[in-house]
């Protein structure tokens, strides 16, 4: 663990950054993005980690950025919901401690654990400024219980700003939960175009899917875990495959649906199409060497794997929901299907299949349209300015 070391003298701008883990995810990779592109002479970032673990940890440490963990002896238990009370009642007093010492000039807190800590802590750390992060719609976990909502409004109104990530974050965080539309600001997701890849870095990743340079790939970036649309994909899978089309379908990530999806696979008979590759560091490279992207979630605020794919220029099949149409034009940019419908799905893939110059044009204007509207650039100016805003407007130290 790094310790926190005060320096009151520092003119830059302190940028606390609160997070459960450094698990992978499309919401801690922009986070460390942000954090290593803002300007070091002008801010100071540290990660402030319920625990001090995940695979994303090495790259923040390389990076220089400091590390806290702020309840480094927290229960580890998990024998039910009074053990997982207590444990978040340690993290939420562990995190009030360390932002008291820290002196903070910004807070900024993403997703649901970390925004609802902050913000209930708040009246004790009384850190200056809050940011709360949007990064999904509602209803992106499941069914959300009365309690978790009181919690985020409470969370909410502490927040000085509320971020969301894309307008249907935005818009469903004032209809559905009621937030202050004058603190709500969008600040879209940022993603890098990638270099050109080699034919023969090409044929290697395709090799270590079982795949020649002939066949076609399809690629899905999620997290195996539930509503992620990967049971419809390889539904459609064995769609394709009657319809007498063979593709492979690669799926890049992990969780608890391994098995589950590998028992999919196998009942359906399509276990030798289906390539579970667990993850990958950098999803963003590997995509390339996919001829189709395809991305099924049921919910969405602003899917990383959408960008990701778009800037490696290949055609992406999507689901219309949440954020994914400020991406993703139908017929333009991608082509988008109804949620949880392997038909809808199977159809749009055969089609291109079918047609590869359909393909290279879809992936082309995506490419286009991400490196306009969605830079990494970009995303750095909209947080480097709303940091700026909000440290002039707090009394000096």
């Amino acid at each position: 663990m790094t310790d926190l070391v005060e320096s009151k003298a520092s003119p830059r701008i302190r940028v606390g950054y609160v997070t459960a883990t450094l698990d992978p995810g499309g919401s801690e990779k922009q986070m460390i993005a942000l954090a290593e592109r803002l300007p070091r002479d002008e801010f100071e970032t540290t990660f402030l980690l319920f625990r001090e673990t995940g695979a994303l940890l090495e790259r923040v440490r390389t990076s220089g950025i400091r590390v806290v963990e702020v309840a480094p002896n927290a229960s580890s238990t998990d024998h039910g919901q009074a053990h997982r009370a207590l444990r978040g009642v340690q993290f939420a007093m562990g995190l009030a401690s360390t932002l008291r010492r820290s002196q903070m000039d910004v807070v900024d807190a993403w997703l649901f654990h970390a925004y609802v800590a902050a913000g209930l802590t708040r009246p004790i750390t009384r850190i200056p400024t809050l940011v709360a992060g949007r990064r999904s719609l509602p209803d992106s976990k499941g069914a959300r219980t009365p309690f978790d909502g009181l919690l985020m409004r409470a969370a909410s109104r502490s927040a000085d700003v509320v971020v969301a990530n894309s307008k249907a974050v935005r818009r469903a965080s004032i209809e559905i939960d009621g937030d202050d539309r004058r603190k709500l600001r969008v600040i879209r997701n940022g993603v890098e175009i990638p270099p050109a890849m080699s034919p023969d870095e090409r044929s290697r990743i395709r090799a270590s899917w079982g795949l020649g340079d002939d066949d076609v790939a399809i690629a899905s970036v999620a997290n195996y875990k539930p509503r992620k649309g990967l049971e419809e994909l390889i539904d459609a899978l064995a769609e394709l495959m009657h319809d007498g089309l063979k593709p492979g379908l690669v799926l890049i990530g992990e969780g608890r649906s391994r098995s589950g999806l590998h028992e999919r696979a196998r009942r359906l008979g399509v276990a030798e199409r289906v390539r579970l590759v667990g993850y990958d560091s950098h999803p963003e490279w590997t995509i390339a060497a996919s001829d189709i992207a395809a991305h099924a979630s049921e919910s969405e605020g602003l899917p990383n794997a959408v960008l990701e794919a778009a800037a490696a220029g290949r055609p992406i099949v999507a689901t219309d929901v949440g954020g994914t149409p400020e991406i993703i034009a139908d017929g333009l940019t991608g082509l988008l299907v109804p949620p949880a419908q392997a038909p809808a799905l199977s159809s749009a893939i055969a089609t291109l299949i079918r047609d590869p110059d359909l393909r290279l044009r879809l992936g082309a204007a995506a490419q286009a349209r991400v490196a306009t509207e969605f830079s990494m650039d970009q995303m750095v100016a909209g947080f480097a300015g709303l940091y700026r805003d909000l440290a002039a407007a707090r009394p000096a130290r």
